[in-house]
């Protein structure tokens, strides 16, 4: 199914291999032997064409999918993976190899695997500069993996007095990755704010966000991938969204309703959403006032 010249089936066939071979009623050899061919499947795939380059790109989101659930399951797995960030910040070659790219490390990095070194050619700052420019021009895709970035991340302890002097909402790369996502509050489709206001949910809640919770797709044995919210960073951007829906800017006005709503969807039973619940349902009165003005 992975070798399908239909992107769908090759998406179906990845999240099924992913599954059920990384099941714990599997021994380790045999899933080590299926990441071994994967990796293989994939190796130089920025040079192949037609069927062997779907192979590629179902084998590549296979991985993608295979060592998240050996995470999930909490079972060994080779760790020794030279991780092709290249189809992820390359945006000049296939088009469909770099979308299952974006998919394939979305799953990686909401396991805490597969992230960026702070060097190299590769970098997470380079990574980050890509994702965010694709996302400035409507892609989903890309939005959505900044948001799965931000869950993996494992920020540096900090004081936080630099950060909050700057008025940043989060330090380092979270906060870049955060300043990136409320930059897209230009784009005119909806449908790409909803995807916006989930990736701000995962980036200050991570596991906590429900937008994280449902991608969930097996019954996971272990708990070391689930790091909780960020609980100054979830009232940080609550207070900013709060803010904004005070401006008389239409764009951000009405994206920042649409992102309140969506803390408020996936993340209404954290402590930080409900104690700004009345704020909320004033800002959304204001907003529904602004719209039927617009009338």
């Amino acid at each position: 199914l992975i070798k399908s010249n239909k992107k769908e089936i090759r998406a179906l066939g990845a999240r099924a291999l992913g599954i059920l071979a990384s099941h714990p009623a599997r021994d380790d050899d045999s899933v080590s032997n299926c990441s071994m061919t994967l990796r293989s499947m994939f190796a130089n795939a920025d040079g192949l064409v037609g069927s062997d380059a779907n192979t590629a790109e179902g084998a590549l989101l296979a991985l993608g999918y295979l060592n998240p659930r050996s995470v999930y399951y909490d079972r060994a797995f080779p760790t020794d993976v030279e991780y092709p960030l290249k189809y992820v910040v390359d945006v000049n070659g296939s088009s469909s190899l770099h979308t299952a790219a974006l998919e394939a490390f979305s799953q990686l990095w909401s396991a805490r695997l597969a992230l960026p070194s702070p060097d190299g050619d590769y970098s997470i700052k380079k990574v980050v500069t890509s994702l965010s420019s694709e996302a400035k021009k409507g892609n989903e895709k890309a939005i959505a993996a900044l948001g799965r970035l931000a869950v993996g991340l494992v920020e540096p302890e900090t004081d936080g007095a630099d950060e909050k002097s700057e008025g940043r909402l989060a330090p380092g790369i979270l906060g870049t990755i955060i300043e990136e996502l409320f930059a897209l509050h230009e784009i005119k489709q909806v449908e790409v704010q909803f995807t916006v206001g989930e990736a701000l949910t995962a980036a200050m809640a991570r596991w906590d966000s429900n937008a994280v919770k449902l991608t969930m797709d097996v019954e996971a044995r272990g708990t070391q991938f689930r790091a909780d919210a960020r609980e100054d960073v979830v009232e940080a951007v609550l207070a900013k969204l709060l803010q904004n829906s005070k401006v008389t800017k239409p764009s951000l006005l009405k994206a920042s309703g649409i992102w309140l709503f969506c803390a408020v969807q996936y993340c209404s039973h954290l402590t930080q959403v409900q104690s700004s619940l009345r704020e909320i349902q004033a800002s959304f009165m204001r907003l529904l006032s602004a719209e039927f003005r617009h009338c």
